[in-house]
């Protein structure tokens, strides 16, 4: 093993114990419960399992096709509905396959890439700075983001592999004319987008384009510049299968931007207000005073420095710029489409406009803060390194600078972001094979619902339906519930049925359309009127229709009698 490597893993150790200290007691639960309480984490999470599970069953031939999991039975291709979260599989997937443990997998998943980005950031700025300690800051600023360990992140899980970000700025920070760089970047920016291909991808692939296009129309970089787009290509060209998949679902649902709870494009006013609180770009107040000080010293020098120095720092300054200016874009977009424009200009808005979370682009914001946090302090320590002190004072001063920025970082993280903040980081206890259903259920046979559904499509309902799909992860069944971006034709009239049972007709066109074979209600959710239809049933053991075969708690299990009368 070459030094490098092994420096390298030595940090992500470093790293991952620094992890797993901010978000205990996460570490001690890892097996039975998930980050988060509420909103999102009650209907993202679940879904970002469930399609992990899926896929990563699908890769080893053990369960249906990959473009087919088992929710939104009986719509077909439902995988490109929503994120496919391919990027995140490779430290999903191990974990997942030896345990069968979809908590675990997840768990791991987040903490691993965690330690994995800060380590990267910090192997980045040491290397440009040659200051171990100006690493170090860098990585803790990132670890300091509430966008990472607490907001976002934890709820779509994928999200966590940000660790090829630092090493793509590292690669691209200079004009290379060799291929060998070429192709070690195109790899990276795939497994890049690979974890998203909406937002991730777009904060990748606008700064990089845009670069390869400045240095395209300067002579001396011009051939730098053709390579990095030929990277481009051939990373866009790896991607276009996911693309096409989900280009065809929006070629079959007219209608898809209907087909959803979700809100259009955050608006242009309150992303300009909160350029730096809203998202990935809201890095701790301690940071910027270090971007400050350590860019004032950096300016009042610049001749003096380097030409590669001066790269490093346009390269961070250009991803940060990039980065706030493509999350203008998506709500830009949109409010020029609500006038009358030319319909070739109406169509080339559209992909943008529909961007509903144009803060995530913010994460190449993130990527330049964090490294612009790492130069900055670097220039503070080579300034304090030229005081007329003892070495080992000024390492101990040096130490303790750096040391007292991690502090208020930490402090600030905890005290001004979320007053809120309970003692430890919040969990609740994931769904489990540990169930009494699940030997009725795990039987090979027809389609499972999971009431309630709520009225209507709501995001109510979208926290039960993302139960059923996780519970789904140990059955393996296909069910008639489900969540995602959008939803399938069919689906919001299959819900409208299934919040009609145990109405004889609504069962009988369920089962006509899907094949249901099993229902589990959780009494206790259902609404009052709801509730008293189906405790009737209940109290009679079942009916013509239904059987009941199995109860814990105020949940029931029934089989559909097969034919229904």
């Amino acid at each position: 093993m070459t030094r490098p490597v092994a420096s390298f893993i030595a940090l992500c150790g470093v790293y991952a114990a620094l992890v797993c200290w901010l978000t205990w007691p996460l570490a001690s639960h890892l097996a039975t419960h998930l980050p988060g309480r509420g909103g999102a984490f009650e209907y993202d999470q679940p879904y970002m399992a469930t399609i992990l599970s899926h896929e990563s069953r699908a890769l080893v031939g053990s369960g249906p096709s990959l473009t087919n999991p088992n929710f939104y039975f009986p719509a077909r291709h439902v995988l490109f509905y929503g994120d496919t979260g391919f990027g995140a599989l490779p430290y999903f997937m191990p974990t997942f396959l030896l345990t069968g443990n979809p908590t675990l997998a997840l768990n791991l998943l987040l903490l691993s890439c965690f330690a994995f980005s800060a380590a990267s950031f910090h192997w980045v700025v040491a290397r440009w700075t040659d200051s171990q300690i100006a690493g170090f800051v860098a990585a803790w600023t990132y670890l300091s983001t509430p966008w990472l360990l607490w907001r976002v992140v934890p709820t779509a899980p994928s999200y966590s592999v940000q660790q090829y970000l630092p090493w793509i700025v590292f690669l691209t920070a200079e004009p290379d004319h060799r291929w060998r760089p070429t192709l070690i970047l195109a790899a990276l920016v795939i497994a890049q987008c690979l974890t998203d291909v909406i937002y991730v991808a777009a904060a990748v692939l606008a700064p990089l384009a845009l670069l390869a296009l400045v240095r395209i129309g300067k002579r001396s970089t011009r051939t730098a510049g053709l390579r990095l787009l030929t990277a481009l290509a051939v990373a866009v060209l790896v991607l276009s299968p996911v693309y096409a998949g989900h280009l065809a679902i929006r070629w079959e649902n007219p209608n898809l931007s209907t087909q959803t709870v979700w809100i259009l494009p955050e608006p242009v006013s309150s992303l300009t207000r909160g350029l730096f609180v809203i998202g990935p770009s809201a890095i701790p107040e301690i940071a910027w005073v270090v971007i400050l000080l350590g860019g004032a010293s950096y300016l009042l020098k610049a001749r003096s420095h380097a030409d590669r120095q001066r790269q490093y720092w346009k390269a961070a300054v250009f991803w940060l710029v990039v980065g706030l200016v493509i999350s203008i874009v998506p709500p830009c977009a949109a409010r020029l489409r609500s006038y009358r424009l030319a319909p070739i200009l109406d169509a080339l808005l559209a992909p943008v406009a529909v961007v509903r979370m144009p803060s995530r682009l913010r994460l190449a914001s993130l990527t330049g803060l964090v490294l612009l946090t790492g130069l900055a302090f670097a220039e503070i320590v080579a300034w304090l390194g030229r005081a007329p002190l003892p070495r080992v004072l000024r390492t101990a001063a040096l130490v303790g600078l750096a040391g007292s920025v991690a502090l208020v970082a930490h402090h600030e993280y905890v005290h001004r972001f979320f007053p809120w903040m309970p003692a430890s980081y919040p969990l609740r206890v994931a769904v489990s094979a540990e169930s009494a259903f699940l030997p009725f259920l795990g039987d090979r046979g027809g389609a499972v619902l999971e009431l309630p559904v709520a009225k209507g499509i709501s995001a109510r309902a979208a926290v039960h339906h993302a139960r059923a799909m996780y519970r789904s992860i140990y059955h393996r069944r296909a069910i008639v519930n489900g969540y995602s971006s959008y939803w399938p034709q069919g689906f919001s009239e299959r819900m409208k049925l299934a919040g009609r049972l145990p109405d004889h007709d609504a069962l009988l066109a369920l089962q006509r359309e899907t094949g249901l074979e099993m229902i589990l209600v959780h009494a206790n959710e259902l609404t009052r009127t709801s509730r008293s239809r189906w405790l009737a049933v209940i109290a009679r053991g079942g009916n013509d229709d239904l059987a009941l075969v199995a109860r814990r708690d105020s949940d029931y299990l029934f089989r559909v009698r097969t034919p229904v009368p």
